[in-house]
């Protein structure tokens, strides 16, 4: 096992629990030594380095269930959201009604509310300004299929940090339908999460300057070498064969 792999869960049972939001108070990164704590803290991280092969499917699924949102250093999720129904809600601070898609996350009893409006919204990237969606089984929400995912199960292994011109910091999510048998749920995840892990490492890799990663000062020193050796031991996480669940 990898001496960085973390084990499945924590002492609690759960992952670290936190609100679906990234965070929006990262502080400026003023010196070189911040920017190499930065950038231990990420490649630290016990989430980057869970490997999903190493686990049953059954082990797998239940620890999906207990994850939460997680903030910086995770720049990686494992979250499943249980999507219900849309319907008209009431902002808490403003008490202005939207339209809302209702959910929980795992195995949590609290419900809450994703805005329509701000899955459908096309934000921009921070770095390319390019525009970015919200992507379900690669493709992205448009109001003709969001009503789709009502009654449905989706995992979210990630999030790319974006700019919205009406609410500023936003995300847009990254998000596989689970469906089928326990090994076929077993299977999205664990794709789903290598996934999301290499395509976070290399956003950090191309816009490390970025405030909400290292920022300006890992101009400084080689940021890119131990970024590329973590992605280069996440792409061998599939050689691994899962353990077989034994059922008594």
């Amino acid at each position: 096992m990898n001496s960085q792999e973390s084990s499945i869960t924590q002492a609690n049972g759960h992952w670290i629990s936190r609100e679906p939001i990234w965070n929006r108070n990262v502080a400026k990164t003023a010196t070189a030594e911040e920017a190499r704590k930065r950038l231990d803290a990420i490649l630290s991280d016990r989430l980057l380095w869970f490997n999903p092969y190493r686990v049953s499917d059954r082990e797998l699924l239940d620890c999906a269930e207990r994850g939460r949102w997680r903030p910086f250093p995770s720049v990686t999720q494992m979250i499943v959201y249980h999507f219900h129904e849309i319907r008209m809600t009431e902002s808490r601070e403003t008490g202005i009604p939207y339209e809302g898609l209702s959910f929980h996350i795992g195995d949590s009893e609290t419900e809450s509310y994703f805005g329509v409006g701000s899955l459908l919204r096309t934000l921009t990237h921070r770095a390319t300004r390019k525009p970015v969606w919200t992507l379900v089984n690669g493709r992205h929400l448009v109001p003709s299929n969001i009503h789709n995912l009502k009654g449905k199960d989706i995992f979210v292994g990630h999030a790319i940090y974006c700019d919205c011109p009406r609410d500023g910091i936003r995300q847009a999510y990254r998000m596989h339908r689970l469906y089928g048998s326990e090994s076929k749920r077993a299977a999205t995840i664990r794709e789903s999460m290598c996934v999301a892990k290499l395509e976070m490492l290399g956003e950090i890799l191309r816009y490390a300057v970025l405030p909400e990663y290292l920022g300006n000062t890992c101009r400084t020193f080689d940021h890119a070498t131990p970024i590329l050796n973590a992605m280069a031991s996440i792409r061998y996480f599939p050689a691994t064969t899962p353990p077989t669940t034994h059922h008594t």
